[in-house]
């Protein structure tokens, strides 16, 4: 899929519009859209389908009102068109897939997470390494040449947590408050059972943390012990739970968390 058209490439490709019309059109909406931002002090991206839709709204009560005049020179049938081809250009993007990490002219783009309110936030995820029996058992009984395989892992899954933002493109910097790893040998399954808690206070959540500290501990296990057992296999990675935020809660059907409220 190419990247998505702006407002003024939009109106080109119609073919029903003047060269002349479509940029008065263009510059049009621009100002209403200055206009708003100049009196609220709250940046409007024309791209984004709720500012679009807000920008929408917002002239249409001008229209209604015939304040149309305080947009500059363009003229009042001028402005109240040129919205009306912007609503109809905002239904077109509602229909298109919507990409949040790709912007208006397909470039990558981290999302803007500034308008969020701070909440506290948690993410619990977990994995296996399966292996054979006998690895799992030197594991338990320290025979790993290199030493304690399930200490080392801790330490890798939690610093991983602290390092996602450097691994997954668009995941931001958190301060994170708090990571908890746990490893269990399991001999009835013949694997390494391991789970994490990543806690912060910010704007956005902590899944990526979770799941990135699973991943490393678990890539960890295998490094530890690949000299005994090159079959070992990383599996069963997923989320068990999150809190926090606009979406508030998820609960896996199969996690009950030992934490009450959690």
């Amino acid at each position: 899929m190419g990247r998505k058209q702006n407002f003024e490439e939009w109106m080109r490709d119609k073919k029903e519009l003047k060269s002349r019309t479509v940029s008065a059109y263009s510059r049009a909406v621009e100002k209403i859209a200055g206009h708003y931002s100049k009196n609220t002090g709250e940046h409007v991206d024309l791209y984004s389908l709720d500012d679009a839709a807000l920008i929408c709204g917002i002239a249409s009560c001008y229209a209604r009102d015939g304040r149309f005049e305080e947009f500059g020179n363009e003229g009042h049938g001028t402005n109240r068109n040129a919205i009306a081809r912007y609503c109809e250009f905002l239904e077109d993007r509602k229909a298109e897939p919507h990409w949040t990490h790709i912007d208006a002219q397909g470039r990558a783009n981290m999302v803007d997470v500034g308008a969020k309110s701070p909440s506290e936030r948690q993410a619990v995820a977990r994995g296996c390494v399966y292996m054979q029996t006998v690895t799992l058992q030197a594991i338990v009984d320290q025979e790993i040449s290199k030493g304690d395989v399930l200490q080392v892992a801790r330490i890798a899954g939690i610093m991983a947590a602290k390092q996602t933002s450097s691994l997954i493109p668009m995941c931001h910097p958190l301060e994170i408050s708090h990571v908890k790893m746990d490893l269990q040998p399991d001999a009835k399954a013949a694997c390494v059972r391991l789970e994490a808690t990543v806690r912060t206070v910010g704007r956005t959540g902590v899944e990526m943390e979770a799941l990135t500290a699973v991943a490393v501990a678990g890539l960890t296990v295998y490094d530890m012990c690949k000299s005994l057992d090159r079959q070992m296999r990383l599996g069963d990675m997923e989320l068990l739970s999150k809190s926090g935020g606009k979406s508030g809660r998820y609960t896996h059907p199969d996690y009950r968390s030992a934490e009450p409220g959690v």
